[in-house]
């Protein structure tokens, strides 16, 4: 093990020799200096040097994100050192990770660790970080607790997407691209003056279809796509900036997306070993054995192949996702003061059905549609920034309401035989022969579960939630000199919710209820309240040399459990969680502005962490949230951009991290989780490019890059059980171009996962069924783009 980690650390070494601007720091050159560029950032809520923040950041601009083919919030976390993004249910339904905080629920309902803000518009439905990728000016990664300077209270940290404004002459670019599985996508956007120095728009649109890359080989269909992954995506967005006077600005945005596909596809992996299946006994496969083929389901069925880019579907299986919204931020400035609103509504529907066995036959079918509405309100007050003391308040208001319906279809096949196998078993009467109907379940338990005492039911469960919460923030700044500053915070947070569900077993015309949760029973309502603070120095020490140390503590509201729940026990709600971050870090430059260095170390405690698992009742895995008394997790990331001749730039990441389940935690299968790591939490992860320009005389520009990355394996669950880990690999990706010696066109050949590095990214344990769902990388991908500015 010391070997293998010590070969990744030479990788990430040799990465900082000969990488490139994948990551935060990208950078070009200074005019006329040969240097890098200063990179302006408002992720503290205004505009600063990035070498300036006391805080973690990863800032990618869009031209790296075109560069590298960035499309989707997946592909983001392959440029920024701790971030983690994974997806169970559906291409729309991101879980997002940063240095291991985060949460796997992939249920509509659920909270994540991390803030998604689009144009200082926090999204509350992960479908609505679909359609980002286009136009856009900057995104932002920030590792740690964010509250006292933004809307929503996080623990894992926040990521910011931040469009391009109008301008205020005409400006426009077209971008269109074909590759491989015909891949096509076209991308357009105008802007400029309407009304000279009054009222100036910009209209951007993006579509994007791809075929799907996955091959549906099965034989018995129902109504199963031929093909899965694939891509059909639309998008368009309206910015109008009016300035009716010096000391006001009105920003308008309204945006409308769409996506229809078959949705991700998942490869199945059996548990069992065959032979002992075929007479009745129940023996899990070795590890070594899991990925070759050999073990089956609780059916019997196996992936013979083991190929990530066949499955073996019968179901129906499609993702609708459509988003629209619109925000009115207003700047005012009141003599020295600067007050800003943000007024903001989002609608995000998305309608799933899923094919959950993977697999020719009928174990697990599942249906999900959310419907959410979600309306905003942010104002802030911020003094002069000129000044020794100054300070930014602020307070905020989130409004949500969610509407759900859902049904999972468990052991359609399976059923009858259940139920009549558990009835006998009640009666003593002799099983069948050789009869195993499952991976090993409970019978006598299965006869008390009303799902096989009526085997030909649905399962159903709706659920109306209302969150509403209200928060009031502030952070000041005193300078006790030229280069040394003190920065202290604090947010005070409320948050009510309301749960109103029902699940309940049906057929057309009967309904069997199983559990509820209303306010008739008492049991449909949680309330929440966090003080929070963030407490910091930071020393100039030198032009070129940032050093700071900060403290804050972030919280995560609880709430309800949004499964499919057997058992009212279930519908308990769970506590909110919160995270004390202890920080230093160095930010500098060298060698004449051309090297450019930034490390951070960092120490959490986290407390009452949400901890999301499938765990088995009654012969069923069923979906569990409960809170984990405490953990700890530490690490570092460095992060290098150099120019060391005009022509190169290079960067490279690394990120180290290491975290324990501190306290016991007894988890659903009686064991103590103390001393376990978090789920999807790198002890490596690195990234680096590589962008060299040659000059052609007279003739324009050749430009040739590339860039990689490397996360190592994580865990996919708290139980850190052997069978739910990740793999690993590299994956590079490489593009040569050439522009006009106008810089308006530009024409590439690109390539991602020029390798064909495949691995496994996600597993999911439904050993109730007998098998894990298993997702790859996605297969290599190559083609080209052509791009017109004006």
């Amino acid at each position: 093990m010391r070997n293998r980690r010590f070969r990744i650390l030479c990788l990430s070494a040799g990465g900082i020799a000969l990488a490139t601007p994948a990551l935060a720091q990208t950078g070009t050159a200074t005019e006329g200096g040969g240097g890098l560029d200063e990179i302006v950032v408002t992720a503290q809520r205004q505009a600063q040097d990035l070498q300036s923040a006391p805080i973690s950041i990863t800032a990618l601009t869009g031209e790296n994100l075109e560069a590298r083919g960035i499309n989707n919030i997946q592909d983001l976390a392959l440029q920024a050192p701790g971030l983690a993004i994974k997806t169970d249910f559906g291409a729309a339904n991101p879980n997002i990770y940063i240095r291991g905080v985060g949460i796997g629920d992939f249920n509509a309902n659920v909270t994540g660790a991390v803030g998604v803000y689009i144009d200082e518009v926090y999204q509350g439905s992960p479908a609505g970080q679909l359609f980002q990728f286009f136009d856009t000016e900057r995104v932002e990664v920030l590792r740690g607790p964010q509250g006292t300077l933004y809307g929503r209270n996080t623990t894992g940290g926040a990521i910011n997407f931040i469009s391009r404004r109008p301008t205020d002459e005409v400006s426009a670019y077209a971008r269109a691209l074909y590759g491989r599985f015909d891949e096509a996508q076209v991308e357009l956007g105008v802007g400029g003056p309407i009304v000279p120095s009054v009222v100036k728009a910009r209209i951007s649109g993006t579509y994007r279809h791809r075929d799907g890359t996955i091959e549906n080989t099965s034989t018995r269909n129902d109504g199963a796509p031929n093909k899965f992954n694939d891509v059909d995506t639309g998008a368009a967005r309206l910015l109008i900036d009016v300035t009716p006077s010096d000391s006001v600005e009105l920003k308008f945005n309204v945006h409308y997306g769409r996506s229809e596909t078959t949705g991700l596809s998942f490869n199945h992996r059996g548990l069992l070993d065959p032979d002992d299946l075929a007479i009745g006994v129940v023996t899990p496969c070795s590890i070594d054995m899991l990925d070759t083929g050999v073990c089956v389901d609780s059916l019997g069925y196996r992936d013979v192949d083991t190929d990530p880019d066949t499955v073996q579907y019968n179901n129906p299986s499609r993702e609708l996702v459509e988003v629209w919204g619109g925000n009115i931020k207003a700047d005012i400035d009141i003599g020295e003061y600067a007050l800003t609103s943000i007024t903001a509504y989002e609608d995000v529907f998305r309608d799933t059905v899923f094919d959950g066995d993977e697999s020719p036959n009928s174990l697990l079918d599942a249906v999900h549609n959310p419907d959410s509405r979600q309306f905003t309100q942010e104002i802030r007050l911020a003094s002069p920034t000129d000044r020794r003391f100054y300070w930014l308040a602020g307070g905020y208001y989130y409004n949500e309401d969610l509407h759900f319906n859902g049904a999972f279809d468990l052991f359609r096949e399976m059923r009858p035989a259940i139920a009549a196998a558990a009835a006998d078993l009640a009666l003593g009467l002799p099983l069948e022969a050789g009869f195993n109907p499952t991976g090993g379940p409970d019978l006598a338990a299965m006869l008390g579960n009303p799902v096989f005492a009526f085997p030909t039911f649905a399962s159903v469960y709706t659920y109306d939630q209302k969150v509403e919460s209200w928060a009031l923030f502030g952070q000041a700044y005193y300078r006790l000199s030229d280069t040394l500053t003190l920065t202290g915070g604090l947010r005070y947070s409320e948050e009510d919710r309301t749960f109103d569900y029902m699940s309940s077993l049906q057929e057309p015309f009967i309904t069997i209820p199983l559990v509820e949760v209303s306010d008739a029973l008492g049991n449909n309502e949680t309330s929440f309240e966090d003080l929070s603070w963030r407490g910091a120095v930071e020393w100039q020490a030198t032009d070129d040399i940032f050093v700071y140390a900060s403290a804050s503590k972030g919280s995560k509201s609880g709430g309800f459990n949004g499964a499919f729940l057997l058992d009212p026990i279930q519908a308990e709600p769970f506590d909110d969680e919160s995270l004390r971050a202890y920080e230093v870090g160095v930010k500098s430059d060298w060698l004449d502005n051309r090297l450019r260095l930034n490390a951070t170390g960092f120490y959490y405690d986290y407390r009452a962490l949400q901890v999301y698992s499938l765990e088995s009742t009654g012969g069923l895995p069923q979906q569990v949230l409960r809170n984990a008394p405490k953990a700890r997790v530490y690490g570092a990331e460095l992060e290098l951009l150099a120019r060391p001749v005009e022509a190169l730039v290079i960067s490279a990441g690394l990120s180290l991290l290491d975290t324990e389940i501190t306290d016991d935690f007894i988890g659903g299968n009686g064991a103590n989780l103390r001393g376990n790591e978090l789920a999807y939490a790198p002890s490596i992860s690195t990234n680096g490019s590589a962008t060299y320009t040659i000059d052609l005389p007279s003739s324009g520009a050749i430009i040739l890059s590339g860039d990689y990355s490397y996360q190592s394996r994580t865990f996919t669950d708290t139980r850190n059980l052997a069978n739910l880990r990740t793999g690993d690999g590299v994956i590079v990706g490489l593009r040569a171009a050439y522009r006009t010696p106008d810089g308006r066109t530009e024409i590439a050949a690109w390539g991602k996962n020029i390798a064909d590095t495949r691995y496994i990214t996600y597993v999911a344990d439904l050993g109730d069924f007998g098998f894990n769902r298993i997702q790859h990388t996605n297969p290599a991908t190559y083609g080209v783009s052509v791009r017109f500015n004006y």
